[in-house]
């Protein structure tokens, strides 16, 4: 028994045109992974992040994830691409992309933040 249901899955990929996204996310990795001459660990990097933000957006709609769940998750990518953000940016220097890696990191906080407590999972101050 399957938590989802693989022609629900199938429909959803065909729906949100994954595998067309994915190819052009890997594109542009590979494009600016050679524009920048970066490692191929750093494209693994981005690779990946390639990969799971269409196969996140399928799952979510095969399993018909509830809205407080879907801003959730919104918040975690959001997270994490501003970790790879900062990250690049300190790196090589770049303190713009460092900067701009700064706030998505705060949207993130704050995106994670008001699901909490629309939830009740933080004081109300009343």
């Amino acid at each position: 028994m399957s938590l989802i249901d693989p022609e629900a899955l199938r429909e959803a990929a065909a729906e949100r045109g994954f595998l067309r996204q994915t190819v052009a996310l890997l594109v542009v990795a590979a494009a600016l992974t050679a524009l920048t001459g970066r490692s191929l660990a750093d494209f693994a990097v981005l690779a990946v992040v390639a990969v799971a933000v269409p196969t996140v957006a399928v799952v979510v709609t095969a399993a018909d994830v509830s809205e407080r769940a879907r801003r959730a998750g919104g918040g975690l990518v959001v997270l994490a691409l501003a970790a790879a953000m900062v990250y690049f940016g300190l790196t090589d220097p770049a303190p713009l992309l460092a900067l701009v890696g700064a706030v998505f990191a705060l949207l993130g906080l704050y995106t994670l933040w008001r699901v909490a407590r629309e939830a009740g999972w933080t004081p109300t101050g009343t």
